[in-house]
């Protein structure tokens, strides 16, 4: 990728919209890359989050954030 190229996800782009987007891109040097529906695994911090899910938040109970930060942060650490 070329230094200051965008490249933008099109996730779900419908029909009605594929021209308009397209000539969008072109116009401003955007490169789209086109995944699955149910791509949502391609993209790195999605398994970051599950994991974070996982093996920090199964099982609590936090009724605010708060509550909660302690544990991220001891995850994450």
């Amino acid at each position: 990728m070329a230094r200051g190229e965008a490249v933008r996800s099109a996730g779900q782009l419908l029909p009605t919209q594929a021209a308009e987007v397209r000539t969008w891109a072109v116009d401003n040097d955007v490169e789209l890359a086109f995944l699955p529906t149910y791509g949502s695994w391609l993209n790195w911090i999605e398994s970051e989050f599950a994991a974070l899910r996982y093996f920090a938040l199964n099982g609590t109970d936090h009724r605010t954030h708060d509550e909660q930060n302690p544990t991220i942060g001891a995850y994450m650490h």
